[in-house]
């Protein structure tokens, strides 16, 4: 573990009133299961949003390429409920396509940084805390 951290973890248990002996042999060994515990847990969210954001800019490329089709297909007037339908759908498919789009992204950075440097991760983590 990197003396940073251990500086870092040192100056929040002394915040909590907590003195953490670092020459007991059995700190380490658990702090090094907690971290990777820690990480294994960041990458699962990272996949999970990863697998949802796939999921829904698929279904909204879908939606636009049916609706598309379906408007093509039916001539029908202004106003009427299929045309307000796909109004809502060319507004809000878009959206979320960018949304998720930005979503998947982040997540792929983050997992990124969580397999090539953990440390990092559980850094920013700790100063959050402060």
């Amino acid at each position: 573990m990197s003396e940073e951290i251990i500086k870092v973890l040192d100056n929040l248990a002394q915040k909590f009133g907590i003195a953490i002996d670092w020459t007991s042999q059995n700190i380490m060994p658990y702090l090094q299961d907690l971290t990777r515990r820690y990480i294994q847990h960041q990458n699962t969210i990272a996949i999970t949003w990863i697998i949802i954001s796939i999921l829904i800019i698929i279904i909204s490329i879908i939606a636009i390429i049916k609706v598309y089709k379906w408007t093509k297909k039916n001539k029908y007037d202004s106003y009427d409920d299929e045309y307000i339908l796909a109004m809502i759908t060319y507004t809000i498919a878009p959206i979320l396509i960018t949304v998720f789009i930005i979503v998947l992204f982040s997540n792929i950075f983050g997992l990124i940084q969580n397999i090539h440097m953990p440390e990092l991760t559980i850094l920013n983590y700790i100063k959050t805390l402060k």
